[in-house]
């Protein structure tokens, strides 16, 4: 944290500085974890529009993807098996 702004260790190539997006993060589930690790910075990079996108054309990935305004969004794969803790301070939402 610097002067009340909260920095993540993921850097924008393009920039030298850490990705701007609504993101808090991003967790991948695939059956290797290597394979894992590399999408998730993958897919943190592109936003939750273009990450969901991106991780629903992969084969044998699916995405948890945590808003930094508490929402939670879950890729197809994982819709009917995905449940969050009641009074987690999180809610499951949906992509419009």
């Amino acid at each position: 944290m610097v002067d009340g702004h909260n920095y993540s260790h993921l850097m924008n190539p393009r920039t030298g500085y850490p990705f701007e997006n609504n993101l808090m993060g991003v967790s991948i589930v695939t059956k290797k974890s290597v394979d894992g690790d590399a999408l998730s910075t993958a897919t943190f990079d592109k936003g939750l529009r273009d990450g969901m996108a991106f991780i629903e054309k992969q084969k044998d990935a699916e995405a948890i993807f945590i808003t930094k305004d508490k929402k939670v969004y879950v890729s197809s794969g994982l819709k009917n098996r995905f449940q969050l803790l009641k009074n987690s301070g999180y809610q499951l939402a949906t992509l419009k």
